[in-house]
């Protein structure tokens, strides 16, 4: 077999290659977030110009609908408009979703269109213990415990679709905010290192090969 038909398979094989199980990447910072999830969309809630409740009935918010369910719902679980009902579930000065997580209680947004990034601004998510854990694309995610209400950003990417998220309580009540959420992504995100490495081996093989093509059909008269 040739060395540009080598190639051509590989970066065929490359192109096409999926990997086994999905393969989740968490961020902690939206910089690092943002240059591996690529396009995105962002939903900040302050297009509401009233409190309304999203606690046993999904509410759509745009491009996805978000459902608190649960009896310990503490009267949580809906758009706060600023200034927010508790200081330390502020995240940026502006409106929210004022969330919370129970025993039984949980928080599920549903996208309108399957995606492979979700991210967010929180406040006081996970304060002083593990008290929320989040769900999506088959695996279940801890954000860090923090101090008190720190605000931070949380996310991640994945290499399989998912079309939903739920926060769910870890036998604490966990009460936060959540805002700036950004979500959408490229099919499959970055490629694996595998994956680089094959493509690279391959426009190698392919180069190396049409020099050599080159240099072979040169030809040399003498008058």
């Amino acid at each position: 077999m040739n060395k540009l038909l080598i190639a051509s398979t590989a970066i065929a094989m490359a192109a096409t290659a999926v990997p086994v199980g999905a393969a989740t990447t968490v961020f902690n910072d939206r910089a690092s977030f943002d240059l591996a999830a690529g396009s995105t969309t962002l939903v900040d809630f302050n297009s509401f110009a009233s409190e309304v409740s999203f606690q046993n009935t999904p509410l759509d918010v745009g491009p996805f609908s978000i459902v608190g369910t649960g009896t310990e719902q503490f009267d949580r679980n809906f758009i706060d408009i600023a200034p927010v009902q508790f200081s330390g579930f502020d995240v940026d000065g502006t409106t929210i979703a004022n969330m919370v997580t129970a025993t039984d209680g949980m928080v599920t947004l549903t996208f309108d269109a399957a995606i492979f990034a979700f991210g967010a601004d929180f406040a006081a998510l996970n304060d002083n213990d593990v008290r929320t854990m989040i769900s999506a694309a088959g695996d279940t995610l801890t954000p860090s415990v923090t101090a008190g209400n720190t605000v931070r950003f949380f996310g991640f990417t994945s290499d399989t679709a998912f079309s939903s998220i739920t926060f769910t309580g870890n036998n604490l009540s966990d009460g936060f905010g959540m805002d700036n959420v950004s979500f959408g992504g490229l099919a499959g995100g970055i490629p694996e290192p595998t994956t680089w490495a094959m493509l690279i081996f391959g426009f190698g093989a392919i180069g190396g090969a049409m020099r050599k093509k080159r240099k072979a059909n040169v030809s040399v008269s003498y008058a």
